[in-house]
């Protein structure tokens, strides 16, 4: 099982259509193979900042869905975050 870490910021003021994306994005990342789970987590106090955690079966999955599939699935989130989402930190669980 691996642990992908995303860090994500919501351009201010448009949190709440920020999370909404990220509902619609882990839809279109649920019916991915070798997905297990999403969760999200938003700094403290009103932080713009969020993690999301993304948990895959295998890397090989992972890898194909970084390559097929992530730019259609992270779409809905792209017109409300202010940066590139980090994708560094993958983790052996």
């Amino acid at each position: 099982m691996l642990l992908q870490l995303v860090e994500l910021t919501a351009i201010e003021g448009q949190e709440p259509a920020f999370e909404a994306a990220l509902c619609e994005a882990r839809q279109r990342v649920f019916m991915s193979p070798g997905f297990r789970g999403f969760t999200v987590h938003q700094g403290t106090g009103a932080s713009p900042e969020y993690l999301v955690q993304v948990l895959w079966e295998t890397r090989e999955e992972l890898d194909a869905f970084v390559a097929g599939r992530f730019e259609r699935c992270w779409a809905p989130v792209e017109p409300f975050h202010s940066r590139t989402p980090l994708h560094s930190r993958i983790s052996q669980l």
